[in-house]
């Protein structure tokens, strides 16, 4: 029985967690759009403000990448 608490609890903070950070989503496609954001971002992940595998972290790197392919920065 208190394995199945601790799991649930444990559960929950995961949960809590994930949703404390309220920030819009962007997609590769608005962060290659967008080299501002793109940069803020990455300073945002670089510095930690934000973990580095958070969603925008990716989409931003993934991003420069894409726009570092076509020359576009």
């Amino acid at each position: 029985m208190k394995n199945l608490t601790l799991l649930f609890i444990a559960g929950f903070a995961l949960t809590a967690t994930a949703h404390a950070n309220n920030e819009k989503t962007y997609t590769v496609k608005e962060f290659e759009a967008d080299l501002k954001l793109q940069k803020v971002y990455i300073e945002k992940c670089k510095n930690g403000e934000l973990h580095p595998e958070d969603l925008n972290c990716l989409n931003a790197r993934t991003a420069r990448r894409h726009n570092k392919n076509l020359n576009l920065e």
